[in-house]
């Protein structure tokens, strides 16, 4: 059985947010997969207590609820009441009526669109080859 202070002693990776120069505690593996999304730490910034972020589709989301994969009707709480805690083992869910998005849906919607915009990219590679490029 684990210990409750074990958690805390798995690693992590600080990283500033927003032009403020805030920071953030997160796994590494969560950052690593928020950044494959597209959705790297200098696109999060501080509101209304929470750091969010905005998605592709151009709606703002918590970074906890990505992490968390929180479905619609879930709440995220900070157990540590610290908008910059965002490991895993600090995070939980409660019930809300007002939470309407939900986390794995977004998360799906950012790999299409970064599977879209890859390809959209390649095709541009591609049509561009033997032209000449001018900015």
């Amino acid at each position: 059985m684990k210990k409750p202070h074990e958690a805390q002693r798995r690693p992590f990776v600080v990283v500033p947010y927003g032009w403020a120069g805030k920071k953030a505690h997160i796994d590494p593996d969560d950052l690593a997969e928020l950044c494959h999304l597209g959705l790297p730490p200098e696109t999060w910034y501080l509101a209304q207590g929470t750091i969010t972020t905005v998605l592709p589709n151009g709606k703002p989301i918590a970074i906890a609820r990505l992490i968390t994969e929180a479905p619609p009707g879930m709440r995220v709480r900070h157990l540590s009441r610290d908008p910059g805690e965002l490991r895993r083992f600090a995070l939980h869910l409660r019930p809300s009526k007002r939470a309407k998005q939900c986390g794995k849906v977004a998360k799906v919607e950012c790999r299409e669109l970064a599977a879209i915009n890859q390809r959209m990219r390649a095709r541009t590679y591609v049509s561009t080859i033997g032209t000449e490029i001018t900015r």
